[in-house]
């Protein structure tokens, strides 16, 4: 059922039998939208749900601006129009540009072809955002205060990981967002992971981040045992058929031993091309889409604040005293690393002693998180019913 005050894509079968439905903020079915949301997925179904949420803040700008409402612009105004209403949505929206204009250009492309927007090509050439003086975009100390809110949110996890599942993501993102925010882990770390970190720490919940930031530093992540057994399920499935061979990662971590192949060089997360996924990709494909999705002002790097924040509450709440400042002495050390100069086995043991040190605020805190998505996701099915 459609609900009212934003644009939503509805995600379940419709009575035509398609999937894909988008309503508009007065909760009706907007055609346009659900034709391209269609389209898309006819062809690239991984980008149907990326694309379409890409577009939808537009539409709600175009909806609730009062400059848009007042000049009286719409998504079928002649180009010049629609070019104006998308340089003042870049100006104040400059976050995601690239995936946005490759989604809103797919979709005039998609209503010409349907004869839907029977003007030129509106984004034909490069578009620029307006100058401050037609639509001053948020100021900086906004955005800032946007993204206090969503690290201050103890339910962040839970609610990415669910809009995530309504756009489409797979274990691999899954995976990704979970190891970002349980371990506190920028993307770098993240995609840069390889079998021979995993392997490093017996393929369980921890990792090694080899050599990560402009000073070269070690870190062990460390992650909830869910996690630990969907990056498993995702190395036996979806990265199996991404993989160049064709190999799963026990099928990879036998050729290691048996032919001494070199696991550092087997990363954990590919694209469908079987390349390794960059943090870019992730940012503007999975990332963005989700959090544009969720109503959360919130970048990938901003998943160590959000892990800092959380861990250092819950560190005030359950000890006192003494242990309080020993506890947080634990968690910046945890979240800096070690570095990484040395022979390799004694910067791990350092690295290893450092996360065993949190490790006890750590499990805490990942159960916690837990319990929070249980009673997210409890909840999400009681609102679907």
């Amino acid at each position: 059922m459609a609900s009212e005050g934003r644009y939503r894509l509805d995600a379940t079968t419709a009575p035509d039998g398609h999937p894909f439905t988008v309503y508009d903020m007065l909760g009706r079915s907007h055609t346009p939208l659900t034709v391209f949301a269609r389209t898309v997925a006819a062809g690239q179904p991984a980008a149907a749900r990326a694309y379409t949420y890409a577009v939808l803040p537009f539409f709600a700008f175009i909806d609730t601006d009062p400059v848009q409402r007042e000049v009286g612009r719409r998504w079928d105004d002649p180009p010049g129009e629609v070019r104006a209403a998308v340089r003042a949505y870049l100006a104040r929206h400059p976050e995601g540009r690239e995936l946005f204009l490759a989604a809103l250009r797919r979709f005039y492309r998609v209503q010409r072809a349907a004869t839907a927007y029977r003007h030129a090509d509106p984004l034909a050439g490069p578009v620029a955002a307006a100058p401050a003086s037609a639509a001053p975009p948020r100021p900086a100390t906004e955005r800032r205060r946007a993204a206090d809110v969503a690290i201050a949110d103890p339910l962040l996890l839970a609610r990415l990981l669910l809009v995530g599942r309504q756009i489409g993501w797979g274990l691999r993102e899954r995976c990704v967002a979970r190891i970002a925010l349980e371990a506190g882990a920028g993307l770098e770390e993240v995609l840069g992971l390889t079998l021979g970190g995993w392997l490093d720490r017996g393929m369980g919940r921890e990792i090694v981040a080899d050599a990560v930031g402009r000073d070269r530093r070690v870190r062990v992540l460390r992650f909830a045992p869910l996690t630990a057994r969907l990056l498993g399920q995702y190395g036996e499935t979806e990265r199996r058929r991404a993989d160049p061979a064709g190999l799963g990662l026990a099928a990879r971590r036998r050729l290691v031993a048996a032919a001494g192949a070199d696991p550092d060089a087997v990363p954990l997360f590919l694209t469908a091309r079987g390349t390794p996924l960059r943090p870019a990709t992730f940012r503007d494909r999975s990332w963005r889409p989700a959090c544009a999705a969720a109503g959360l002002a919130l970048e990938p790097r901003d998943a160590r604040r959000w892990y800092a924040a959380q861990a250092t509450r819950l560190i005030r709440e359950i000890r006192s005293g003494p242990t309080v400042v020993a506890e947080l002495r634990h968690l910046a050390g945890y979240l800096r690393g070690v570095g990484g100069t040395g022979e390799r086995g004694a910067v791990l043991d350092r690295a290893a002693a450092t996360t065993t040190a949190h490790a006890r605020v750590q499990d805490r805190f990942h159960g916690r998180l837990g319990e929070d998505l249980g009673r997210a996701l409890a909840a999400a099915l009681r609102d679907a019913a």
